[in-house]
C-alpha cells in the first residue's frame, strides 16, 4: 500500500492525468519504473487472491468494486463497504452502517495451491 501511495504521489507531481477517459487501464512507460495500473480510483485496497478493492466516489457516497492485476474492473462498484478476498470470498455490505446487510461474493473457482 505504501508503494501505491508513493506511486500515486509521483504521478500527481509529474502531472499525470488521473481520469480514465479512453486511456487503457495499464501503461508501461513510466520513467521510474513500470506503471501497472493508471491512477483512476478514489481509494484502493491491497491485492489479495489476485484482486484489489477500488472505490469510485467519495467516502460517504462512493461505491466499492474489484479490479484484477491488469486493472480491469471485474466486479462493478456497487457495494458500500468491502473486505479483501480470502480463499475466493470477500465480505461485502450494501446499505448504511446501521441498517446495511453483509454478505459474501465469490470471484469464481478458487485454486488454493495457485492462490487464485
Amino acid at each position: 500500500m505504501q508503494y501505491l501511495v508513493t506511486l500515486l504521489f509521483f504521478c500527481f507531481l509529474c502531472g499525470c492525468n488521473a481520469s480514465s477517459g479512453d486511456k487503457p487501464a495499464t501503461k508501461d512507460d513510466s520513467k521510474l519504473g513500470q506503471m501497472v495500473i493508471i491512477p483512476q480510483f478514489d481509494s484502493v485496497g491491497d491485492f489479495h487472491d489476485g484482486f484489489a478493492s477500488v472505490r469510485i466516489g467519495d467516502e460517504k457516497t462512493g461505491k466499492w468494486g474489484f479490479i484484477d492485476k491488469q486493472g480491469k474492473m471485474v466486479i462493478n462498484p456497487i457495494f458500500d463497504e468491502v473486505e479483501a478476498f480470502d480463499e475466493g470470498l470477500a465480505a461485502v455490505r450494501i446499505g448504511d452502517d446501521k441498517s446495511g446487510k453483509w454478505g459474501f461474493i465469490s470471484h469464481g473457482p478458487y485454486n488454493k495451491e495457485a492462490g487464485k
